[in-house]
């Protein structure tokens, strides 16, 4: 599960897109409004797979703050089972959590 939230800043400012591979390995393309959250189960291992969030300034945007805080939050788990549905010991993954700032 792959979870994300851009920041205030981000919105107002910026078009905030999501690319990533679907489990039939097709690349996928979302725009995020706020918070973006997606699970992906892949039928077989090894499986290979991209999550890529891209920003790009909104046409004719105007700033109309003295100052603006871009960032986000995120936190990405992985985790494999067994086709009888059973979890590996050792084998899940959790990252993130944390958020990056910057103001300008």
């Amino acid at each position: 599960m792959f979870y994300f939230t851009p920041s205030e800043g981000d919105l107002l400012l910026c078009d905030v897109t999501v690319e990533y591979t679907d489990a039939s390995g097709k690349l996928q393309t979302e725009t995020i409004t706020g918070e973006w959250k997606k699970q992906i189960k892949f039928a077989s291992l090894p499986a290979n797979g991209t999550i890529a969030i891209k920003r790009s300034l909104k046409a004719n945007v105007e700033l109309a703050k003295d100052h603006y805080k871009f960032g986000y939050t995120e936190q990405s788990v992985f985790y494999a089972n067994y086709a009888s549905g059973a979890k590996p010991a050792g084998h899940n993954h959790v990252s993130g959590g944390g958020q990056q700032v910057a103001e300008v």
